[in-house]
């Protein structure tokens, strides 16, 4: 494992880890987006790369010291040991976990998803609701779509009023 980007400057509130081999391009869109959040407490942004050939690692940005680059072997990822990993390399109270195509849908993405766990001390985890990408397929869609909602509550189509994205 090395360390290549990132100091230890601020204890961050939250650390946001995100595990990713040849992301690009979707991974530039999360780099900035990451990189624009309003939040009004520190965080960190731990990125796991396991053997990029892309140019995945090299858009991590070097001169913002919330980012911190992690290599780690192809032979070394698997979905929950490389995520525990960052989790244990996290310096924040609330640790965040995305994927490397997974863009936040706007700059107040990190306050609204740690707003609960801020609030009350009751709420142990939150989770964030999924948006297709506008070349998705249509089953993409519904999936996502239909996913985060109880029966009865499922969204309409805006062609035809049917519960799938026509």
């Amino acid at each position: 494992m090395k360390n290549t980007i990132g100091i230890d400057q601020v204890t961050p509130l939250v650390s946001i880890i995100i595990p990713v081999k040849n992301g690009l391009p979707q991974f530039r869109r999360v780099i900035e987006m990451l990189s624009r959040q309003k939040f009004d407490a520190e965080f960190e942004v731990i990125v796991i790369d396991s053997g990029s050939r892309d140019g995945s690692k090299e858009i991590v940005p070097q001169d913002d010291p919330r980012f911190r680059l992690i290599e780690i072997s192809s032979a070394d990822f698997g979905h929950g040991k490389t995520r525990n990993l960052g989790a244990s390399l996290a310096r924040g109270e609330f640790c965040a976990f995305l994927t490397h195509d997974a863009v936040p849908a706007d700059e107040y993405w990190l306050a609204e998803l740690v707003k609960p766990l801020r609030e009350n001390d009751e709420v142990a985890g939150v989770f964030g609701r999924h948006i297709a990408y506008p070349d998705a397929s249509p089953f993409t869609r519904w999936e996502l779509e239909t996913h985060f909602f109880w029966p009865g509550q499922l969204a309409k189509c805006k062609n035809c009023g049917c519960p799938f994205v026509c």
